[in-house]
This record gives structure tokens, C-alpha cells and sequence, in this order.
């Protein structure tokens, strides 16, 4: 789990999907799985955090917490930047849980069609560039699957501007830079 929460900050919902991924049995439901998240935060291991919902309500998110990165990564591998821990912004908050649902969406069907993830970039942890561009996806991941390996990179576009943008950031030419570092390799 806390391998999991090292890719993405993950709501119960969320979590329980995945959890047919991890070894042993899944959850069978939310109680037993926030029974778990409840002690593995009274660890120390991982943090919770409540945000509002459009349709009322609170929903509760997790997020690995320092000591549950020293304990996947080891006390001698440096700490990601302070936000990795921290809450998740409002202005970022629907952008990084459809990233959520997306990266466990994908979870799942590499686990249901038997394919390993080898790696995974989390958001703007990677930078790919080409001549005077460069783009950093929201995740990348690397699969293995009959001794072959390949690569995605996944973007969330929630459409808050126009596919022809001028925009550095807009989604037509964030898929030429793309498109011009496949090229380039």
C-alpha cells in the first residue's frame, strides 16, 4: 500500500479498487481498509487529509508521509520536496485525483492482464526535452509484459483551454513535443 501511495495520493474508493492488486487478499470493504490506513497513519507511515466534495460532504485522501518513504525507499534515499507530503492544493485538487483515478485504473489492468510495472515518474518528476522545448508529464510509467518492455506518459486535460491554445502548456503542443522526442530517440 504504501508502495501505492508513493505513485499517487489515493482516496479509500480508490485504494480498495487497487487493493486487488496487492499481495494476499483485497479489502473487502471500506471499514476494514480505513481500520488499516487509521494505524498506518498512527504509525507514522502515511497522512490523511479531508477535502470537500462537490456533492457534499468530505472525502478523506492519503498520501505517503516521510517515515512511510524511509520505510519503501530506505533512510539513506533523500526526501521528495516538502508538497509531496503536504495537502494537495485546491486549484490542483481535481487534476491530481483524475490522475488518481487514472493511475489506478492502470494499476488494475496491468495486474488483471499479468503486465509488471517496472517504474513510475510521478507528476513533474520527469523532463523530457527536445530542441527548446520541454514537457513533464503528469506520470510516466514503464511496463514489462512476455520479456518486452514499453512506456507511457499520461496527461490529464480537464479542457480548461482550447486544443489550439497558444499556451506553452496547451495540449496540441505538449503532444508535438511528444510526438518530436519519439521521433528524436
Amino acid at each position: 500500500m504504501l508502495r501505492l501511495l508513493s505513485w499517487t495520493p489515493l482516496t479509500t474508493s480508490l485504494l480498495l479498487r487497487v487493493s486487488t492488486t496487492l499481495p494476499g487478499e483485497p479489502f473487502t470493504n471500506e471499514r476494514r481498509l480505513r481500520e488499516r490506513l487509521q494505524a498506518l497513519a498512527a504509525a507514522g507511515f502515511v497522512r490523511r487529509y479531508s477535502a470537500a466534495q462537490a456533492k457534499g460532504g468530505l472525502q478523506n485522501y492519503y498520501k505517503l508521509a516521510p517515515n512511510g518513504w524511509h520505510t519503501l525507499h530506505g533512510s539513506d534515499v533523500a526526501l521528495p520536496p516538502k508538497a509531496f507530503f503536504a495537502e494537495i492544493s485546491p486549484s490542483l485538487f481535481e487534476h491530481t485525483l483524475t490522475l488518481a483515478e487514472v493511475i489506478a485504473a492502470v494499476i488494475v489492468a496491468a495486474h488483471v492482464h499479468r503486465v509488471t510495472i517496472l517504474n513510475v515518474f510521478r507528476e513533474n518528476e520527469l523532463t523530457f526535452a527536445v530542441g527548446d522545448r520541454q514537457i513533464q508529464p503528469d506520470c510516466f510509467m514503464r511496463f514489462s509484459i512476455a520479456g518486452k518492455n514499453f512506456s507511457v506518459a499520461f496527461e490529464v486535460d480537464l479542457s480548461t483551454e482550447s486544443v489550439n491554445s497558444n499556451s506553452q502548456q496547451s495540449l496540441r503542443r505538449k503532444l508535438q513535443t511528444y510526438d518530436a522526442y519519439q521521433s528524436f530517440l
